[in-house]
């Protein structure tokens, strides 16, 4: 058994709120027995305080388990005028906690030029992550 959570944190250029957000959300599922997988949009880049407060309190990040050479960038794709524009730096934590959770695999879905729709612009700002874990 696992406990599942969902959060959208602030953008990142609300830096002091998206970390509040994010110490909200570690003390609400802390203390409890069941690992955590933990999905949302959580708009830290990597060595953002919020993502290293997160790893810090116990949350492991699946992505570069699997992909360690692979910064696997999921946002932001944008269509400007003619123009495809991918922000390249930014990226959700794929999170995780708890002993008994493999990470068997990740990838970044709807991040191919294919996926977007007819006007040519792209779904969503961010590409989709799907991970397969085991839990023991």
């Amino acid at each position: 058994m696992a406990r599942i959570v969902n959060t959208h944190l602030e953008e990142g250029f609300f830096d002091l709120i998206q970390f509040y957000q994010a110490q909200n959300f570690r003390t609400v599922h802390s203390g409890r027995s069941l690992p955590v997988i933990a999905l949302g949009d959580f708009n830290a880049a990597d060595g953002s305080d919020t993502y290293r407060y997160l790893l810090k309190t116990g949350f492991k990040d699946s992505w570069p388990l699997t992909h360690p050479a692979d910064p696997g960038f999921s946002c932001c794709r944008m269509r400007i005028c003619e123009f495809d524009v991918a922000v390249k730096g930014a990226y959700r934590p794929r999170l995780y906690q708890g002993i008994q959770i493999n990470v068997d695999d990740v990838k970044l879905v709807g991040n191919h030029p294919t996926n977007r729709i007819p006007s040519g612009q792209w779904p969503s700002d961010h590409a989709g992550v799907v991970a397969r874990l085991s839990i023991k």
